[in-house]
Formats: C-alpha cells, structure tokens, sequence
C-alpha cells in the first residue's frame, strides 16, 4: 500500500499529529499557522472539489468554524494525552503490548474525528447539486491518476521511492541515520508487502459508492451513517483480497516498527523525545487559546 510504511511509521513510531480534517503536520514551527487557517484551508479544498455556490459558502464556513472549535476544546487535549502517554512508553523502547494500545488509541482518535466530520459534514452534502457531483467525481479521478504518478507504476519504483521518503522521515525526527541503520532499514522496506493493487481497487470502489449515495435521495440519518463507513471503516464491504492485505500489511508493520524501534541509539531516540515534547507543548497552547 502506498505510504504505509511512511505514513504509519509516522503516526505510530515518529507520533504524527493528527490535528483535524486528516491534516498532518510534522512541524511544530508551523503548527500553531496552520491550525488558526484549519478551517480556511479546508474551505479551500472543499471549494476546489466541488465548486461551491454562492449561497453554499457562508453556510460551509460556520459548519467549518463549529467543527473547529469543538476540535480545539475537546479533541486537542486528548492528543495531548495520547502522545503523553507514547512518549512515556517510547522512552525506554516498545513493547508488541505497548504498540498494540498506542494503535488503538490512535484508531480511536481518527473514529471520533471522522464521525464529528460527517455529522458537521452531512447537511451540507445534502445540499450539493448534480453538476458539484460531476465535478468532484472528476476531481476523484484526476487524484487517482495523479497518485499513480506520484507512487510509480511499478512494485520497484513504489519500494524506491517509500525508501527515499523513509530514511526522510527518520532522520528528520531522530537526527542522521549511520550506514549500518540504513542498511538494515532497507532490507525491512524491501520486504514490506506491496499492497498497492488491492489498496487503489479499495480507493475506487469506495468513491464509486460514496458518489452514489449523493445521487441518491437516502434519508439525511442513513446517509451519515453510510458515509461514516465509507470514509472511516474502510474494511466495511472490502473484497477478500483486500482484507487479507490488510491483514499481512498491519503484522508487517507491527514487526517493522519493533525492529526500528530496536535500531535507535540512546541521542537519536532523545532527539524525537524532544520534538515531542515540544509539539505537546505547542498543542496544549492551541488548546488553551
């Protein structure tokens, strides 16, 4: 699967921050910026996707600064305490318990994100019209396309590049990897299953029912809990392959982040304890302002 190392390798062992509306911030220099323009931001994309009317706009800001706010109040600080809470279990190494809770915990933060987003998100949904439909249905397949590009096309260009992207990461949150580290880090990336396939039919299948639902006259209640499960519980209606990848890529990554986590040397592990801790202090400032 495209990023999985990466992008879970970041939100597990490097402690991504998930601060709203799938933005992921890896700066603390900046997070505090793009968390005050959050809602603009999103306008932005949203506006991009679908081409919003002129009556749809102020409509979508106030839905957009209400869902913020509740972000801001209850959510931030318990990203605070969940990353408290990693960085006391990543301090001393991990355990296969301790990844175990710091994954559900994290899969619990995103659950209340989304179903948040789509009870804000639902009333305008119902409001788009057939032409906005068309339109983010073409935006869908433009992405596709251009994450085809970005990922590469074959197995060996997607394992390259998820290299080059994790030796990136971890020597931006540890400091420089030495030639035995990178070594082995390799040798676990290029065993790492390729689930890209099975992933992207996934993608596809699940923008294909999430655009027939909004061509559909579903009840405003059916239609929240519909697109909950297709934005959030991605396995929901899956085809076998695709559970079954699934299953393969989380035993990968969970035995791929041990060894990393095996691999750090005293200063580097102090060096991402800091940057931690310095993002725990900046989100409890956001929190409180």
């Amino acid at each position: 699967m495209y990023g999985t190392t990466r992008e879970n390798i970041r939100k597990i062992v490097v402690l991504i921050i998930v601060l709203m509306w799938s933005l992921c911030l890896t700066s603390c220099s900046t997070l505090s910026l793009s968390y005050r323009y959050a809602d603009w931001l999103l306008y932005w994309k949203i506006d991009r996707y679908i081409d919003l009317t002129s009556d749809q706009q102020p409509f979508l800001q106030e839905q957009l600064a209400t869902l913020q706010q509740w972000h801001r109040d209850e959510e931030l600080p318990r990203y605070v305490l969940f990353l408290d809470d990693v960085k006391e279990k990543w301090q001393d190494g991990l355990t296969q318990a301790e990844l175990k809770s710091i994954f559900q915990q994290f899969t619990s933060l995103w659950k209340t994100l989304g179903q948040r987003f789509v009870t804000e998100g639902t009333p305008f949904l119902i409001k788009i019209n057939p032409i906005q439909i068309q339109n983010l249905e073409q935006a869908m397949h433009e992405d596709n396309q251009e994450l085809l590009k970005r990922i590469g096309q074959t197995r060996l260009e997607r394992m390259e590049k998820r290299l080059e992207r994790v030796f990136e990461e971890l020597e931006d949150w540890l400091g420089p990897l030495t030639s035995d580290q990178k070594f082995h880090i390799a040798g676990l990336i290029r065993k790492f299953p390729d689930t890209t396939h099975e992933w992207l039919l996934n993608r596809q299948r699940r923008q294909a029912n999430f655009i027939a639902l909004l061509q559909s006259e579903i009840a405003p209640s059916r239609l929240e809990q519909q697109i909950f499960c297709l934005l959030v519980s991605s396995e929901k209606g899956a085809s076998q392959a695709y559970l079954t990848a699934t299953q393969q890529r989380t035993s990968a990554l969970f035995s791929t982040i041990l060894e990393l986590d095996h691999m750090i040397k005293p200063q580097q592990r102090e060096h991402a304890l800091q940057r931690l801790e310095a993002i725990i202090q900046e989100l409890q400032n956001i929190s409180q302002h």
